[in-house]
């Protein structure tokens, strides 16, 4: 967000919300709508699969480059993994 030009933050801001976050926190669900699109100014978003009900293995990262809600982007409603703040 931080290198968008003032023109395009300018359009962009009437939409932004900033917000705390506590660890551990659920930006998305697998199979469930995205609703909200999440970056980050500190901190990491954890993307997080579910091998069997009982394993889950953390497959991704984002950072303060980068956003929640890339199925979006993708064409997708719904990501297939969890994210997770921490």
């Amino acid at each position: 967000m931080r290198r968008l030009s003032a023109p395009d933050l300018t359009l962009l801001q009437p939409h932004l919300e900033g917000r705390h976050l506590g660890l551990t926190t659920y930006l998305e669900q697998a199979s469930v709508p995205i609703d909200t699109v999440d970056f980050f100014e500190s901190g990491l978003g954890s993307m997080v699969a579910k091998l069997r009900a009982e394993v889950e293995a953390e497959v991704g990262l984002i950072g303060f480059d980068g956003m929640t809600g890339s199925a979006l982007v993708m064409g997708e409603d719904r990501s297939p993994h969890d994210c997770l703040f921490n």
